[in-house]
Order: C-alpha cells, then sequence, then structure tokens
C-alpha cells in the first residue's frame, strides 16, 4: 500500500504543481516530471491508468496540465486563429477524459475541475521599454522578465534611480518596495527588490543594454504577468462532479478560492496562512445533506 501524505490522502501530478518537487515529504504518491513532448493523449491515460488502480493505492486527487494554448498565445497573439485551433485541440482532450472516465467504476465519483493559471494579452513589437536607455550614466543590478524589473541600485542611490525612472516612465509604473499597491500582495517580504516596476498591459519591459530602444526584433505577441484586475489577465473556471451544482452559471471567482474548495470537498483543513476564503466560492458546492 502506498504511504498517504500529510493530509491522509493519495496524490497524483502529470506535471505542475508539485512534480518537481524533490522533497519526498511534499511530493505526490504517483507523478511524471515534467516533459512537453509528452503527448497530451499519454497524459490522459496516465490519469485513467491511476484511477483504474485498487482503492488501496488509487490516487484520490490527480493534477493535469497541457501548455498549448500558453504556446501559441505567446507565438500568434491571444485574438489569432491559431489560438483557436489549439482552444479547439485541447477541447478534444477534454473529450478523451470523459470518454475515458464514463468507461471507469468510479466515474460518478469523480469531480474534474478546469482552470487556466492565467490570461493572455496582445502585445505590439513596438511596445517594449529599453529600462537601460532610461538609466544612461547610472549602475543598477535589474532582474525579472519582461512585464515587472526588479532593480537592487547600490548603496545610496536607491533615491536617484527612483526619481529617474518616475520621471521617465511611459507604459508603466515604478515604486519603492513599501509603496507596492496593496492588491499585490507583494511588499512586505524582504527578498522583494528596493524598486520594482510593473509594464502596463500589452507592453514590455525590457532589461538587455543591447536591444533597440523602441523596439526589439522578436517579442510574443501574447503575453501575461500584468495587473490581475486587467480583464485578458483572467482566466477559466469549469467544474463538474458530484461535489458542484449542475447547470450552475456565476460570476468571478478567484483562483487563491479553489485551494479551499478543494481542501472542502476532501474534508480537509486548509492552511491558515493562504490568501483564499471559503465563503468566496461555497456558493457553487452542492449543500451538505
Amino acid at each position: 500500500m502506498e504511504k498517504p501524505r500529510r493530509q491522509g490522502i493519495l496524490t497524483a501530478s502529470c506535471f505542475w504543481p508539485g512534480s518537481e518537487v524533490d522533497l519526498t515529504y511534499r511530493r505526490p504518491t504517483y507523478f511524471k516530471r515534467y516533459d512537453r513532448h509528452r503527448s497530451y493523449r499519454q497524459r490522459v491515460d496516465d490519469a485513467l491508468t491511476w484511477l483504474q488502480l485498487p482503492e488501496e493505492k488509487r490516487p484520490h486527487f490527480i493534477t493535469l496540465y497541457f501548455e498549448e494554448t500558453d504556446d501559441v498565445g505567446h507565438a500568434y497573439g491571444p485574438d489569432s486563429p491559431e489560438i483557436n485551433r489549439a482552444i479547439a485541440h485541447l477541447d478534444t482532450v477534454l473529450g478523451w477524459l470523459f470518454t475515458g472516465l464514463a468507461k471507469l467504476p468510479v466515474a460518478r465519483q469523480v469531480n474534474v475541475v478546469v482552470v487556466s493559471d492565467h490570461g493572455m494579452t496582445i502585445v505590439k513589437p513596438e511596445n517594449v521599454v529599453n529600462i537601460p536607455t532610461l538609466l544612461a550614466g547610472t549602475d543598477c543590478r535589474i532582474e525579472g522578465y519582461d512585464q515587472v524589473l526588479f532593480f537592487w541600485p547600490d548603496s545610496g542611490k536607491t533615491g536617484k534611480i527612483y526619481r529617474q525612472l518616475k520621471k521617465a516612465a511611459q507604459h508603466f509604473q515604478i515604486y519603492r518596495r513599501n509603496e507596492i499597491p496593496g492588491f499585490y500582495h507583494f511588499r512586505h517580504h524582504p527578498f522583494i527588490s528596493p524598486l520594482v516596476a510593473i509594464a502596463d498591459p500589452g507592453w514590455v519591459l525590457q532589461k538587455s543594454k543591447d536591444a533597440v530602444p523602441a523596439k526589439m526584433e522578436k517579442v510574443s505577441k501574447g503575453a501575461h504577468g500584468y495587473d490581475n484586475h486587467f480583464l485578458d489577465m483572467h482566466g477559466i473556471f469549469y467544474a463538474i462532479g458530484p461535489a458542484f451544482k449542475s447547470g450552475y452559471r456565476t460570476g468571478t471567482l478567484r483562483s487563491v478560492d479553489i485551494y479551499p474548495m478543494l481542501c472542502k470537498i476532501f474534508d480537509i483543513p486548509p492552511r491558515r496562512n493562504i490568501d483564499g476564503k471559503l465563503e468566496r466560492v461555497e456558493f457553487i458546492l452542492k449543500p451538505e445533506k
């Protein structure tokens, strides 16, 4: 018999989340390391195979990951014919999963939750801000990527660099760490840099000194990582199964609330130090009898 983890249930992951963790006490009972070359059919078959294990070995929580819409959205943009074909393909993949589930004895016991981890918005090739050109004559270590950059000025230089970027800021916002808006939940940890720049939706922050100032030779046609109040950053949420109301349609849900919702379904206590709240999402579950 496989050993249950901390909450006493068996788990499985065909790629994220959890499959890359090297701590055995935090890793799923069954897992596949991420391999983008593993076909979607094989990934679905992995989940169906796990569900056919004897009850004492069968995982009660399984995750599957499909990267196609993310890859295609970056390469061709979120409004392209290519993204429509990618969505249609993933719809077919879900069809494989539901067809396979229908053949299993546990079919009526399975809840399926379909989510995306982010949205996607259009980025034009010319929508690039070359940050080093705004810091000419000033040395500063810059980290991060595209939508968010982190600045580590030399001692005593933070104020100067802040003022320099604040004066030149177009299509991005520059914040001192303690000034970052509270809704980002991103200003109290000491590992956060003294200055943080956040791009406006549809814009990219370039940190390379060698980039063409007004335009890069190659830029993604779609991007994410912007302010989550921006509608294009919203993802999807679909759920079906014995735990959920049938034919019910809701407004916007918060992805951080999915975790406590899953804990409710499994009847296990969620961690306390989280942003998610069960009361914001519990209404989509069937009332307890």
